[in-house]
């Protein structure tokens, strides 16, 4: 009887131990598959914030990614609207000249505010992404070394890595061109500051006493669309 008992709880303890190694290599298989997906997703359009499928410290692990991952796509997607700010894209059209010009105050202030807040976003942004960075999304889960270990090889790498380094020059390409745009379109209202008294609004266009000023405002008004539609 002793001997039935004692194998029914080993045969028990058994079946036990398999479910653990199954259920933790079947929660290895989802949270991996879950990252591949986010291969195919666009960052700078698309969210990263999905259910979760996996269970207990899988869990942690699968959250503490997708949380990373879609405050990254969030922050990249509201700097990408910059671009299509609306005061920004008609500072340099005749309705603005009129209400704010000859001295650009709303406009100064818009401009240098605006340019402040942004080259501040990108360069969080751009940091965001680097190794330091994103091992320390998981250090404070108090987790053992091997689910430290399986967050770090699933968000470094080389596809994720790749990915990462992608968006950085990518930002940082689009904070340039986006700085020179800010620089280019405050270059015109310096100028128009500066030849207050030389021009004025007729029919919604600007006119200049002398060519040589319509010569150099329309130098100035190519570089800001040559930005523009780079």
């Amino acid at each position: 009887m002793k001997k039935k008992i004692l194998y029914i709880v080993c045969s028990i303890f058994i079946l036990f131990i398999c479910f653990i190694i199954f259920d933790n290599f079947n929660q290895k298989r989802i949270l991996k598959n879950e990252v591949n997906t986010f291969s195919k997703k666009d960052i700078s359009k698309d969210r990263f914030n999905t259910p979760i499928k996996t269970h207990g410290n899988y869990a942690v692990v699968e959250k503490t990614i997708k949380k990373f991952l879609d405050d990254y796509a969030v922050s990249f997607q509201n700097v990408s609207k910059v671009s299509e700010d609306k005061i920004l894209s008609n500072m340099l059209l005749a309705d603005n000249y009129k209400n704010d010009g000859p001295y650009f105050e709303k406009s100064y202030k818009y401009l240098n505010d605006k340019k402040l807040s942004f080259d501040n976003d990108m360069d969080i942004l751009i940091e965001y992404c680097n190794e330091r960075n994103i091992k320390k999304m998981i250090k404070n889960k108090n987790l053992s070394d091997y689910y430290v270990n399986l967050y770090d090889s699933l968000m470094l790498n080389d596809n994720m890595t790749k990915d990462f380094e992608d968006s950085r020059l990518l930002l940082e390409d689009y904070k340039n061109n986006m700085d020179k745009l800010f620089d280019n379109t405050k270059a015109v209202l310096d100028y128009l500051f500066t030849q207050k008294g030389n021009w004025e609004i007729q029919d919604d266009k600007i006119l200049f006493k002398e060519n040589s000023m319509i010569d150099q405002y329309n130098l100035l008004i190519s570089k800001v669309n040559k930005k523009t539609n780079n």
